[in-house]
């Protein structure tokens, strides 16, 4: 299966360590760095006077970090030359460093948010490092598993509250909006984005409609949902509990709990993530290739047929009548999918597992473990048997998802 291409278009200061015994460790021509003063960094210096400016802040703990980081990488150099008992207290000293280094980190994010809202617009470097974190949130780190639509859309009212209208900044804010199903305030922000001089591409705004429109379609199944199946996949990282639309893909439903009732999908991983976008699992290979022996109907297009929504289980298939096993979680709405693919449940918690996700694909296998099934429970479901109703015969290889080689090539955005 390739990887697909139709599916979402529309991604303070703390004292630095006290040096152990024998100070530098012996690297005389290297101390250890010191609290940089503002001064020192072009800011005037107001240690000590409690109207410190957020921006001062931001600048001091930034060349903080960075000269600790630069002493990690002096000792990294010059260790392995030194005597034992230096190593030992060097390494203690790297250790201690990198500690305080990610406790410094995390409270940069903070005073990135402040300082850029106590001058909104007026530092072009604190602007970039704003949109930098920001996207992050937004899945588009290259590591993945840092998806965050909720914090993003919370900072980025911030920012909008400071008088900012960054048109980079007010983007995110729209697709933050919009992975959070806050579509009023996707439309706040496309007016401030318009307000800071930019517009979004035609194709994102018919594609935000469309979006719209299933969620309110999708409201109304919801609002009539009662007593569905429930089962719980237990993962690697944590529990993701599922509700399954039997009325509207009865095929699918049935297919799903009696595999999960046979415990079918154990151990299999989630073998393609894309984080903020999906995350794929149910192949019997963990490769993508492989499929449940048989094909099952394809039900995306009943006239009761389910949206695809934040949090939604649909069916993969690289073809139309190839419904098996495998199964996509979205991250986000994806209004194209609608009618293609079909919608079987969603996520009603653990929705931050699949956040958490980093990202995965077969290529990676080699050098990354992948987020696993640990086993499925079947908490509820209907007095009748599950079983598959419908079974398809694979009549050929050359028929059989089994033959593809990558993800379906309808699942990811590859301008993320």
């Amino acid at each position: 299966m390739k990887p697909q291409t139709h599916l979402l278009h529309s991604i303070l200061l703390a004292g630095l360590f006290s040096i152990l015994a024998n100070g530098s460790f012996g690297f005389q021509d290297d101390p250890p760095p010191q609290q940089p003063s503002a001064a020192s960094i072009g800011v005037e210096d107001k240690t000590g006077v409690e109207d410190k400016t957020a921006l001062d802040n931001y600048l001091v703990l930034k060349k903080q970090i960075a000269d600790n980081k630069s002493r990690i990488t002096q000792l990294l150099i010059k260790t392995p030359t030194a005597k034992s008992d230096l190593q030992k207290k060097a390494l203690a000293e790297i250790d201690e460093i990198r500690k305080n280094v990610a406790e410094w980190e995390s409270q940069l994010s903070d005073l990135v948010i402040d300082a850029y809202c106590a001058a909104p617009d007026s530092n072009r470097e604190l602007a970039q490092e704003m949109n930098r974190r920001l996207r992050v949130f937004m899945g588009e780190d290259q590591l993945g598993g840092n998806f965050n639509p909720r914090k993003a859309l919370e900072l980025v009212e911030k920012i909008h509250a400071s008088g900012s209208r960054n048109p980079q900044i007010m983007m995110i804010g729209c697709q933050a909006a919009y992975a959070s199903l806050e579509f009023p305030l996707c439309d706040k922000y496309l007016q401030a984005m318009q307000e800071g001089g930019a517009k979004l591409s035609e194709s994102y705004q018919q594609n935000l409609v469309r979006a719209k429109q299933a969620w309110e379609i999708e409201q109304g199944f919801l609002a009539k949902d009662a007593n569905l199946p429930v089962v719980v996949i237990e993962t690697s990282m944590g529990k993701i509990t599922v509700e399954l639309f039997e009325d509207q893909a009865p095929h699918a439903v049935n297919n799903f709990v009696a595999l999960c009732e046979s415990g079918y999908f154990k151990n299999q991983p989630f073998f393609f993530v894309k984080s903020g976008q999906v995350a794929m699992t149910g192949c019997p290979t963990g490769d993508g290739k492989g499929n449940a022996g048989y094909f099952i109907p394809d039900e995306s297009n009943r006239s009761d047929a389910r949206r695809h929504s934040v949090g939604s289980l649909s069916m993969i298939h690289d073809r139309p009548g190839e419904d098996s096993s495998q199964f996509a979680i979205s991250s986000q709405a994806t209004p194209d999918r609608d009618g293609k693919f079909t919608v079987f449940g969603r996520v009603i918690d653990g929705m931050e597992i699949v956040f958490k996700m980093p990202n995965f694909n077969p290529a990676m296998r080699a050098g990354r473990e992948p987020v696993r099934i640990v086993t499925t429970n079947v908490l509820q479901k209907k007095s009748h048997p599950y079983d598959v109703l419908e079974k398809i015969e694979i009549k050929s290889a050359g028929d059989s998802s089994s033959t593809k080689t990558d993800p379906p090539s309808n699942l990811v955005d590859k301008k993320k």
